[in-house]
């Protein structure tokens, strides 16, 4: 057994998230890489375990996208581009909470009834050609803030839908990005980054956890779990995370 200190807890894990930066990570793509040996997975519970396991990063990093970088308040409207997957459910719970007004868009019918039923007011599936045709009839004054989960394909159309001085918030990339940057430059709106949560204070981890604490209390936002697999599968884990299409929307987890 671990001897731990005053400022310590000891948790026995049962089960943990798994998330993409940990498969660019381990094929040593991505920007931050830890020095080596490194065990891999940020987030795990050992209480309410699948569930537990769902909240952490994803919904600190959607709470840290849509309030600190995103300055989402009540009444806004919030594009969520990918929206049934992990952080992308935890998106659009955590604004629907909040009072946002919030579109999403997902690419089954699963996912779109997911998104819908989590507290999105309109839904547009990403794989129709026309989507995005779609969305600026409905919504011809863009949105105010975008959370974007695949730029290097979508962050050209991302700077069509942002509304004037409105803010894109990029949560994931797998390339690099063929970008017109006068269509930023025009509406005077602004792009930020979320990796890994690497400049998060302990005062932000314990004042937001804090807060999504009282929001899963009260019943406002409630991990999803659409995928459980052995710790044995962990490599299967890995090929779904990238291949969303392949996997039920929501968090994937490994169950210890």
């Amino acid at each position: 057994m671990p001897e731990i200190n005053e400022n310590q807890v000891l948790v026995k894990v049962k089960a943990v998230g798994v998330n993409p930066y940990e498969v660019h990570i381990r094929e040593g793509t991505y920007p931050l890489l830890p020095e080596l040996p490194y065990v891999p997975g940020g987030e795990g519970a050992g209480d309410s375990f699948s569930q537990g396991a769902a909240l952490g990063v994803a919904y600190i990093t959607a709470y840290r996208s849509i309030f600190f970088h995103g300055h989402g308040a009540p009444g806004q409207t919030i594009f969520i581009h990918g929206a049934s997957g992990g952080v992308g459910i935890a998106s659009v719970q955590l604004a629907h909470a909040k009072g946002l007004k919030v579109i999403g868009t997902a690419g089954t019918n699963e996912g779109l009834k997911l998104v819908r039923e989590n507290g999105a007011e309109a839904v547009f599936n990403h794989r129709e050609k026309d989507y995005v045709q779609q969305i600026k009839e409905k919504y011809p004054n863009g949105f105010d803030i975008i959370l974007e989960m695949l730029a290097n394909q979508n962050l050209n159309t991302d700077a069509n839908l942002i509304a004037k001085a409105g803010r894109i918030v990029i949560i994931g990339s797998r390339d690099m990005c063929n970008f017109d940057a006068r269509k930023i430059m025009s509406k005077e709106a602004s792009i930020t980054g979320v990796a890994r949560l690497l400049t998060t204070t302990n005062e932000q981890y314990l004042e937001w956890g804090q807060e999504l604490t009282d929001l899963w209390t009260q019943h406002k936002i409630n991990p999803i779990v659409g995928t459980e697999l052995p710790l044995e599968k962990l490599a299967e884990a890995h090929e779904l995370i990238m291949n969303p299409a392949k996997t039920s929307a929501g968090k994937i987890v490994i169950k210890i």
